[in-house]
Parts: C-alpha cells; structure tokens; sequence
C-alpha cells in the first residue's frame, strides 16, 4: 500500500514496547501457568500449547507454560489434567460476556478448588483478542499479564 516507512515505525515501537514490557517482569519468575478457554455454563475447558499465541506471551512475562510440551494451538483438558499440572496462574480468556461468569466456568468445575492458581486467586480473566490471533494487541495482553503476575522474588 505504499506506508513501507509507517509499517516499518510501528514494528520498531512494538518491539520496543515488548522489550520494555519484558524488562518489567524480568528473568524468569519459576512460576508456571495455563492460558484457558472455559466453557460457561459447563463443557469442554480448552488450553493452549506451543502453536499459540499465548505460549510465547507468557514466556515474555516470564512465566512457563505448563502445556508447553504441546505442539498444539488450542486442545481440549479436563480438571484432573489441569490439577496434574497444578500452574501457579491461569489465564482465562473468552469472547464476550460477564468476565465473572468465564472464571465461575472454571473455578466451579468438581475438582478446581484444589487447583494452586485457584487457592492463591492468581486467576485473570482476559479477552480472547489479547492473546490471539497474534496483532498489537497482544502486546496490550502481554502488559495487562505483566501488570498482574510480574515477577516474584
């Protein structure tokens, strides 16, 4: 379209953006986590691996992915491999809606209360497009991770 030098400033401010956000949390905190798709209302609870978007955001806060050893972009779980993995944070994304209503999906499924992220309130809910599809608003995402896990001593 001929804005080869507006592309070019916008990529360069991202990637300052990412690399100031990604100062902010730090080295790695230890800590592991779950992006999640809960169904509400009850249903399939989907998480996501390796392929998504949502794997290297949380690699940029610093934080690991517990399904990190999935090559998948999004696939279904249940709680009981949800408490085998037992993440330190759950990130809860969703379309539209009561943003309550997405963590009671998951937090009042049989089982979730003995999850780690659960007990300790280290749950966010976070509009889907703030992880995927990869855009600039990812970056938002990423920030708003940040804002609410950033590293721990």
């Amino acid at each position: 379209f001929g804005r080869e030098a507006e592309a070019a400033s916008a990529v360069t401010a991202l990637t300052e953006r990412v690399t100031a956000i990604r100062a902010r949390a730090g080295t790695s905190s230890g800590r592991t986590a779950a992006v999640l798709y809960p169904t509400v209302g009850g249903g399939v609870t989907y998480a996501y691996g390796t392929a998504s978007m949502a794997h290297p955001q949380l690699e940029a806060a610093g934080l690991r992915n517990v399904f990190g050893d999935s090559p998948e972009r999004v696939f279904e779980v249940t709680v009981e491999e949800l408490l085998g993995r037992d993440p330190d944070v759950l990130i809860l994304l969703y379309g539209d809606g009561d943003p309550r209503a997405v963590e009671q999906g998951l937090t009042g499924l049989p089982g979730a209360a003995n999850l780690k992220a659960v007990r300790d309130g280290a749950v966010m809910t976070q509009l889907f497009n703030f992880t995927e599809p990869p855009s600039p608003l990812s970056v938002d995402g990423l920030e708003r991770i940040v804002d609410r896990f950033g590293a721990k001593p």
